[in-house]
């Protein structure tokens, strides 16, 4: 079973061998003869699929054979299975499919791609890999993730392998192609974009092996009393010392810019360590630099960089560990409200609920005052699109301190009325001691994306057509060499880090510095309601983590057919983990000139002159809790630098009751029944970094037309 077969649903083998148990087990409820045409059967089923299965079975049988070209291939819904999870490609699949193709012509050059039956685009990250044997060891000999794949055939037999990264159904309404290429037809080369540099760039992340030799190494120095995350987590024990991020250290400017502008050494390349010291008398939060790396016995340094006196501690982010602390008294209180919960939200709670579940989300700031720790928590129902249908449940959670017998719920809201602890608001309910609310959830799907067709109106003409899309008709016009991108005069260095996400350094426009540093620093939003959850919400998303919130991009819908997607490398307390996908790079263009002129006199033609626009684009997508914020950085060809944020994803909407339209009016609008959407604000903080003074034509977030000029100073 090691070999292509086509179904992987956990062990196959064991699969059938269980199967044939179960014949014989059930033989003995059945007559003699029936007895003996079951054990039949469940021998000829183990034989037959053993010798399918046999690793010396070149051919592949189980291979789908494609004996003509182009080809056009429907899956078979139930052929695709969760796969063994084996990386052959390049990543690990959950599901794939394989096809063969017996004597190719050498030099053949072809494409292989995946579209919906229905002729629409396809919708799910597909991943291509063409292997010249199809036995586990072989390696592709070419690979693409999330799009075509080209190549030119080395000539024999070749195996098509395709899969994807999702766990859902991606096989039921797709179908692969698999065609030679002609003339007249783009040829976007698959060759390694994103081979490893030469030289490593001071600006370069860290790699799983440093991070997990600083991590190994702090844990063994016994004057911090660490306690591996794990451990923490696992007997929830917050007042504990653990380890929270390791990222590479902000390099000094000044001995950076002389080492690439003078020829000076590089400088040490460090490790930050965040650590939560909650064992302490005083609990407090702290950085560190840890370093030189890689590290070497005798050479290693840790540095305190952190302010005077350390970061208070009930200024920390949340993590997974005070999460689950949180969850467990909310989950224990919310036991009491199970009356309360299926009578007003339609047989939803949230106590021990199976398949009508409600679910909490919480919002910032986390008090008000020095020394608290108090969050606004908000219930909806856990379904598809859940940040739009909220039920007018909202806590004031005390979480101060770290002995967790005084955390507790400080304050309940139920249809606009507050009470100080959950036994007096279900006493008040059970006794018809307030307004009770029965929101209507028999149908909760119009939150869902999915396609909804309008019978009322006539299908949009062309409906049934392709949309149009990039095209590269020599070839990519950028490389990408490790963390470095070159552009047609362009040059700079990708970075990242854990809070914000991208960042960019060493941005150069034919060889001149334009940015030393650049990227999105904050995106905040401040929003208004008369629900107390609303009125205290002040989002900073750094603290929820953007940089962990850049989660993988689709070709064709997040990023165009010809981008190349990027993987990050972002720490989390349990270790180093891979966001695949999590960048995506294009180039594009820009359906206006970048300079024209046409000269005439009357009617009189005397010439013209035009210079087409392009730039490249560098994408990001934050999914942080209900919005997706796109950000891209955008650079033109005629050096112009453009970084433009964009937010889709689902609004934080408000609960919404008739009998309070008019308090809920002065804050927000009514969207459908029960539900209303806020006045609220989005800021984005953008860090420029320079050598000099310079004058800077900034564009306005918003949609107006205005144009700004700031003042950048040397940082």
């Amino acid at each position: 079973f090691e070999h292509c077969t086509i179904v992987r649903l956990f062990n196959f083998q064991f699969f059938v061998y269980f199967q044939a148990l179960i014949f014989v087990l059930h033989s003995f409820r059945m007559s003699s003869m029936r007895s003996v045409i079951g054990l039949l059967a469940a021998l000829v089923a183990v034989v037959g699929v053993s010798s399918a299965l046999d690793p010396a079975n070149d051919d592949c049988p189980s291979a789908t054979l494609i004996d003509s070209l182009p080809a056009t291939v429907r899956v078979n819904t139930t052929a695709a299975r969760h796969s063994k999870n084996r990386p052959l490609a390049c990543s690990r699949l959950l599901k794939d499919v394989w096809f063969r193709l017996p004597d190719v012509p050498a030099g053949t050059p072809l494409r292989v791609s995946a579209s919906r039956r229905d002729g629409g685009e396809y919708n799910f990250p597909v991943t291509f890999a063409i292997y010249r044997d199809c036995a586990e060891s072989t390696k592709p000999i070419a690979c693409t993730l999330g799009r075509d794949v080209v190549l030119i055939a080395p000539g024999g037999n070749l195996w098509v392998r395709a899969g994807s990264r999702s766990s859902t159904d991606m096989f039921g309404i797709a179908q692969v192609v698999i065609e030679p290429l002609t003339d007249n037809q783009p040829c976007t080369t698959t060759s390694a974009l994103d081979d490893e540099p030469d030289t490593q760039s001071v600006f370069a992340d860290l790699t799983p092996a440093e991070i997990n030799s600083v991590r190994e190494y702090l844990l063994n120095q016994p004057e911090y009393e660490l306690t591996p995350y794990e451990t923490a987590y696992s007997d929830l024990a917050i007042a504990s010392n653990y380890i929270v991020m390791i990222e590479r250290a902000t390099v000094p400017k000044a001995a950076t810019l002389a080492h690439l502008d003078q020829g000076g050494a590089a400088p040490a390349r460090k490790a930050q360590v965040l650590i939560y010291f909650g064992a302490l008398e005083t609990p407090v939060v702290r950085y560190f630099e840890v370093g030189p790396l890689p590290l070497v016995a005798g050479e290693t340094t840790v540095v305190d960089v952190t302010r005077a006196g350390g970061i208070e501690y009930y200024k920390r982010v949340v993590d997974d560990l005070e999460y689950d602390l949180m969850d467990t008294i909310i989950d224990t209180e919310s036991s009491k409200l199970q009356t309360l919960m299926e009578e007003s939200y339609g047989g939803y709670f949230y106590h021990g609920c199976d398949d009508k579940c409600l679910d909490w989300s919480d919002t910032t700031p986390r008090g008000y005052s020095a020394g608290e720790r108090l969050t606004w928590l908000w219930f909806f129902y856990n379904v598809e699109g859940k940040f739009v249908q909220p039920v007018g449940l909202e806590i004031l959670f005390n979480h101060t301190g770290l002995d967790t017998s005084k955390w507790g719920i400080a304050k309940i809201i139920y249809n606009y009325q507050m009470y100080l602890s959950v036994d007096a608001l279900a006493e008040a309910y059970a006794n018809n001691q307030l307004n009770k609310t029965t929101l209507a959830a028999a149908d909760l799907s119009w939150s869902a994306f999915e396609q909804r067709v309008d019978e009322t109106r006539a299908p949009r003409p062309n409906v049934d057509k392709l949309g149009s899309r990039l095209y590269e008709p020599n070839g990519k016009r950028f490389t990408i060499s490790g963390n470095r991108i070159d552009y047609m005069g362009w040059q700079m260095d990708m970075s990242w880090a854990r809070h914000v996400g991208l960042f960019l350094f060493d941005v150069k426009f034919l060889g001149e510095r334009i940015f030393y540093e650049l990227g999105v620093t904050e995106a905040s939003a401040l929003y208004s309601g008369y629900s107390a959850m609303q009125a205290w919400t002040w989002y900073t998303d750094t603290a929820w983590g953007m940089g962990t919130s850049m989660y993988s991009m689709r070709i064709g819908y997040d990023c165009p057919h010809t981008g190349v997607l990027h993987d990050v490398v972002i720490d989390t307390p349990s270790g180093p983990k891979t966001w695949p996908d999590a960048v995506c790079i294009f180039e594009q263009g820009n359906n206006y000139a970048q300079r024209r002129h046409y000269e005439a006199d009357g009617d009189s033609y005397s010439w013209y002159s035009s210079t087409p626009s392009h730039s490249l684009v560098i994408r990001t997508m934050a999914a942080v809790y209900n919005y997706d914020y796109v950000l891209d950085y955008i650079f033109y060809l005629s050096g112009l630098v453009e970084v433009r944020a964009a937010a889709s994803g689902f609004l934080q909407a408000c609960y919404y009751n008739d009998a309070y339209a008019v308090q809920e009016s002065l804050y927000s609008m009514k969207l459908r029944e029960q539900m209303s959407g806020a006045l609220h604000d989005h800021v984005f903080g953008i860090k420029v970094t320079r050598r000099c003074e310079q004058y800077l034509t900034l564009a306005s977030i918003t949609s107006s037309a205005s144009r700004r000029r700031a003042v950048v100073n040397n940082i």
